[in-house]
C-alpha cells in the first residue's frame, strides 16, 4: 500500500488538464495563423512534423510534472530495517498488577507482585545514568511515573504496588506495552527498553500485536515471568469467586518466538557472547536472569564488567557507549519519481528539437540520452554526499530519526573508503541531530570525533556548540574555553565573543556565590517523600471508589 508523507500536494495534479487545454488552445490559434501564410502553408510535411513534436512535448512534460508532484508528496511503500545509532538508555517498567499476581507461589511464600517489586528495586540500583518510567497494567494501561532520573519516585511506587491502584477489571498486557511506547519521546536517540513484569495470565490475548508495534519502533521488550508452573487458587476482584492461575510460560515463549529469530541488536560478536534479541522472555527465577535483563538494557557496560571479572578485554564492538539497533521503517521512493520526472522533461525537450524526417538521428539521440542517464556510475564519495544530503533534508523537516540514520550511513561509508572529509561532515551532522534531540552527551561525543584536518567551519561549529552545551549545564569555565577555541578559528564571529563574555561573567559570579547553596536538603526530601505517599494513597482511594461504582456494571468479567 502506497503512503504519502504530504498527500495534500497531490491536488496539484488537477492543474494538468487545465494547463493542457490552455496550451492546446494556444497551439491551434498558432496553427491557424500559420496556415494563413501561403508561403509556409505549402510545406505540409514541416507542419505535420511540428504538430507531432508539439504533441510529444506536451505528453512528456505533463508526465514529468505529474511525477514531480508525486515525488514532492513523499511516496513510500514496503518496509526495511534501518540501522539507528543509540546513545544512553530509557527504560520503562510495566507492572502487571492484576489479582493473579497476588498468588503466593514465589520463594518464601511471597506474592508474584511482591517478588516483581523486589526484582525491579534491584534493577534500579544498576541503572545509573538511565532514565526510568513506570506503567501499571491491568484491564488498561496507565503511566504512573513519567521518564525520570529520580529513582526515588519509582521506589515509592514499588512500595505501593497493588491491584487496587487500577479499577479496570481483567488483564490487558498489550495496553501496558502500548502505554509504555507512547511514553518514549518520538525523536529521542536513546535506546528504548520495556521490562514487563507479569505471569502471562491475561484475559485479553492481545500482547503479540503490541510487541509487533514495539518491534517496528525499534524498542526492545524483556518479558520477566513470575510465578510457578503449578496452578494456584486466588480470590478474584469481586472478593467472592475464585480462579486458578499459574505462570503461563509456554504461552509467553510462543508469543516471542517469531521475534527472537529475526534481528539481534548486535552483529558479528567475536567473543562468543550471546546475541541480544529485541523481544525476549526470561524466567525471573532462572539463574542469572537479572544479568540477561541488564545486558538487554545496558549491553556495553555489563559486558565490560563481565570481561573485567574474567581479566579479559571487551571486544572493540563495545568500545563506545554508542551502539546500533534496527527498526522497521517504510521505504521512501520519492527519488524514483524525481528521476522519472527529470527523464520525461529531458524527453520533452529532445522531442521539441527533433525532426521526424530523420528517424535514425532521433533514435540515436534518444538512445544517447537514456544511456547517459541510466548508466552513470556512482562513486563512494557520491554515495557519502547523497547520504549527507538526505540527512540534511530530513533534519530540515524535523525527522531526526531518519536524519541520524542517513548521517550514520554516510559516516560508515566514508570510514570504509578512507574519506576523512566525508566522515567529518557525517559526524557533524550526527552531532547536530543529537542536539535537536536534547542528547547533549552524544552530540559532544560526535563533535570530538572531528579530526584536525576538518573544514574550519565544522571545527568552529563544534567548539561553539560545545560551548553552548556547557553554558546550559552551568559549566561556565568549560564554556569559556570552548568559545575561546572557536574564536581562534574565526576571530570575527560576534556571537562567540558575546557568549565568551557572558561565560566569564557567570564564572566570576559563580565563584563568589558558590559556597552558599546547600540548605535544608533533608527537610525537602522528607516533605517530598510524605507527598509521594499521600499521592499514592489518594490514587488508590480514587481507584477503589471507581471500582465500586463500576463493579456492578462489569460483573460479567472475571477480574483476576
Amino acid at each position: 500500500m502506497i503512503k504519502f508523507e504530504n498527500p495534500y500536494i497531490l491536488y496539484a495534479l488537477c492543474l494538468i488538464p487545465f494547463a493542457a487545454i490552455f496550451v492546446i488552445f494556444r497551439f491551434r490559434q498558432f496553427i491557424a495563423l500559420f496556415g494563413e501564410n501561403k508561403t509556409y502553408g505549402k510545406k505540409q510535411s514541416f507542419a505535420v512534423s511540428f504538430q507531432k513534436r508539439f504533441v510529444l512535448r506536451l505528453l512528456f512534460w505533463s508526465l514529468g510534472f505529474a511525477f514531480l508532484v508525486i515525488a514532492a508528496a513523499g511516496p513510500s511503500w514496503g518496509s526495511k530495517k534501518v540501522s539507528v545509532q543509540k546513545n544512553g538508555n530509557a527504560v520503562c517498567f510495566v507492572f502487571d498488577i492484576s489479582y493473579s499476581m497476588l498468588a503466593k507461589d514465589m520463594p518464601g511464600s511471597s506474592t508474584r507482585l511482591g517478588a516483581a517489586s523486589l526484582y525491579a528495586a534491584e534493577l534500579l540500583k544498576r541503572l545509573e545514568g538511565s532514565t526510568v518510567s513506570a506503567v501499571l497494567a491491568k484491564g488498561s494501561g496507565v503511566l504512573a511515573v513519567p521518564l525520570t532520573e529520580d529513582f526515588g519516585l519509582i521506589s515509592s511506587l514499588l512500595a505501593n504496588l497493588s491491584p487496587g491502584l487500577l479499577s479496570a477489571p481483567g488483564t490487558d498486557l498489550a495496553a501496558g506495552v502500548t502505554c509504555a511506547l507512547q511514553n518514549f519521546p518520538a525523536n529521542s536517540s536513546k535506546n528504548h527498553t520495556i521490562v514487563l513484569f507479569t505471569d502471562g495470565d491475561e484475559t485479553l490475548n492481545s500482547l503479540k500485536s503490541a510487541l509487533q508495534q514495539a518491534y517496528d519502533a525499534g524498542t526492545s521488550v524483556v518479558i520477566l515471568g513470575f510465578g510457578a508452573a503449578e496452578e494456584s487458587e486466588i480470590i478474584t476482584g469481586d472478593n467472592e469467586r475464585t480462579a486458578k492461575t499459574a505462570l503461563r510460560e509456554e504461552k509467553l515463549e510462543e508469543t516471542v518466538k517469531d521475534f527472537a529469530k529475526n534481528v539481534s541488536v548486535f552483529k558479528n560478536l567475536n567473543a562468543g557472547t550471546e546475541n541480544f534479541c529485541k523481544i525476549t522472555y526470561i524466567n525471573a527465577q532462572e539463574a542469572g536472569s537479572a544479568f540477561k535483563v541488564l545486558n538487554q538494557i545496558k549491553p556495553k557496560q555489563n559486558l565490560n564488567n563481565l570481561f573485567a571479572a574474567q581479566n579479559k578485554t571487551a571486544p572493540d564492538v563495545f568500545a563506545e557507549e554508542n551502539f546500533t539497533v534496527y527498526q522497521n521503517q517504510s521505504v521512501p521512493h520519492y527519488g524514483f519519481f524525481a528521476f522519472l520526472a527529470l527523464l520525461f522533461f529531458v524527453f520533452g525537450y529532445a522531442a521539441s528539437n527533433l525532426h521526424f524526417s530523420s528517424n535514425k538521428k532521433a533514435k540515436n539521440t534518444l538512445s544517447l540520452l537514456l544511456f547517459s542517464i541510466l548508466f552513470t556510475s556512482c562513486t563512494p564519495k557520491t554515495q557519502v554526499l547523497s547520504h549527507v544530503f538526505n540527512g540534511v533534508l530530513c533534519w530540515q523537516r524535523s525527522d531526526y530519526t531518519e536524519a541520524a540514520a542517513s548521517f550514520l550511513e554516510a559516516q560508515q561509508t566514508a570510514a570504509q573508503n578512507g574519506d576523512d572529509n566525508g566522515e567529518n561532515y557525517a559526524n557533524f551532522g550526527l552531532a547536530a541531530t543529537y542536539l535537536m534531540q536534547n542528547e547533549s552527551a552524544a552530540a559532544i561525543n560526535r563533535f570530538n570525533k572531528l579530526n584536525a584536518e576538518a573544514n574550519p567551519g565544522l571545527q568552529f561549529g563544534s567548539f561553539y556548540n560545545q560551548g553552548i552545551i556547557a553554558y546550559q549545564n552551568a559549566e561556565f569555565e568549560k564554556a569559556a574555553d570552548n568559545f575561546k577555541q572557536a574564536l581562534l578559528i574565526d576571530s570575527t564571529n560576534l556571537n562567540a565573543k558575546i557568549n565568551l563574555e557572558l561565560s566569564m561573567q557567570e564564572l566570576a559570579l559563580q565563584n563568589v556565590q558558590g559556597q552558599n547553596q546547600t540548605q535544608s536538603t533533608q527537610t525537602s526530601e522528607q516533605q517530598n517523600s510524605g507527598l509521594q505517599d499521600l499521592i499514592f494513597s489518594m490514587m488508590m482511594e480514587n481507584e477503589q471508589n471507581q471500582w465500586k461504582s463500576q463493579q456492578q456494571e462489569n460483573s460479567d468479567i472475571l477480574d483476576y
